[in-house]
């Protein structure tokens, strides 16, 4: 049975996706740039974002829990991408099947992580390859700075650490003090790790310069246009909803729940096939500049957004009819554009995209090549 809801779609462009990730890779000189693509990249769909990415040079990919790696690494098939799985090893008798077998990278988080997976590469006679989260300042996940500088990595022989890293907590405030704080840090990890790859800035680290970047950067949200300096990234998004009904209303009829919007004058309004229960901020309503475009025109958004509607005036609008699609985000309705209209996080914006609404990937360029973007 699908699910979906055919009167609404988010268009994805694949090759905005890949034009970024190129951008991002060129920005940071000869560090690796992977890829974060955990809640199913983002909410847009990693079966088709990993296979794009991939097909322009990314090798590095992290993902929040197990069974995200496993679906990746079907994803991707034979290729020879290195997984890691940002949360950690926390159930052992996962290790044989979902790690081991399936060469997938744990991120060690605390000292329990770190001296269990020791213990199980003894056992196994195999110095398997992991990551080590250090807390450096955001006091989230990763091992506590106090327990790390403790450690004598000589009594673990067997711990391979492919890469040590931390995680900015103020990337998106170039001259907040936490950000030095953290690269000092950060320097001294790359010191005492001389081997291994050295791991900080996620999308917003990236642009806080080269003294960030080490040997690997991690970029998410930057992937899909969203932060960044401004005219960096390509936008890669466009929503649509068509119009189920058009009617007429009079002065002072109500239009939603609660009555929140009274008519002040005779209106003609048109009803989307879309609502919260598909993605679109229930706040956005409330916001008087919030507004549709319906054939390059503005309609603005009345009324409390429902589960599965919402109502916009198109009063202004000419040779509007049932059917017409309306655009709810793009090129310049961002996501960031609707942060500041209902005062969510434009990621929360991404990953609130239900899956009612239907996925339809596009090209708009070429297919892109690691060998030809750049030129």
């Amino acid at each position: 049975m699908s699910l979906s809801n055919p009167y609404s779609r988010v268009m994805i462009d694949l090759a905005a996706i890949q034009k970024n990730y190129l951008s991002l890779r060129h920005r940071i000189g000869k560090a690796d740039c992977a890829v974060v693509l955990k809640a199913n990249a983002y909410g847009l769909g990693v079966e088709a974002v990993a296979p794009a990415l991939y097909g322009v040079g990314c090798r590095h990919f992290f993902v929040a829990y197990k069974d995200e790696a496993v679906f990746l690494k079907q994803t991707l098939a034979e290729g020879t991408a290195k997984i890691y799985v940002l949360n950690g090893p926390y159930d052992s008798s996962d290790w044989p099947t979902f790690y081991h077998h399936n060469n997938l990278i744990p991120v060690l988080n605390t000292l329990k992580d770190l001296e269990d997976w020791h213990s199980y590469c003894r056992c196994v006679e195999k110095a398997l390859p992991t990551a080590l989260h250090i807390n450096t300042h955001m006091h989230r996940l990763g091992l506590p700075w106090s327990e790390y500088q403790s450690l004598d990595f000589s009594a673990y022989p067997y711990l391979n650490l492919r890469l040590v890293m931390s995680h900015l907590s103020c990337a998106e405030d170039g001259n907040h003090p936490a950000n030095l704080k953290q690269l000092r840090q950060m320097r001294e990890l790359q010191r005492n790790h001389p081997k291994s790859l050295i791991s900080l800035a996620n999308s917003g680290g990236i642009f806080l310069g080269s003294a960030y970047h080490f040997d690997m950067v991690r970029p998410g949200v930057a992937l899909y246009g969203l932060g960044g300096d401004e005219g960096s990234l390509s936008p890669c998004l466009t929503l649509q909803a068509q119009i189920l009904q058009i009617q007429e209303i009079q002065a002072k009829d109500p239009v939603g729940y609660g009555e929140t919007f009274i008519a002040q004058k005779p209106m003609r309004l048109a009803c989307l096939a879309i609502g919260y229960g598909d993605g679109v901020p229930w706040r956005l309503a409330q916001n008087p500049e919030a507004h549709v475009w319906i054939d390059g025109q503005k309609a603005p958004i009345v009324g409390r957004v429902s589960m599965d509607l919402m109502t916009v005036d198109v009063t202004n609008v000419s040779n509007v009819k049932v059917g017409d699609w309306a655009t709810l985000l793009n090129n310049t309705l961002t996501p960031e554009v609707w942060s500041g209209w209902s005062q969510m996080i434009h990621y929360e914006i991404l990953l609130n995209l239900g899956d009612r609404v239907q996925r339809v990937y596009t090209q708009t360029q070429s297919i892109l090549t690691a060998e030809t973007a750049l030129c």
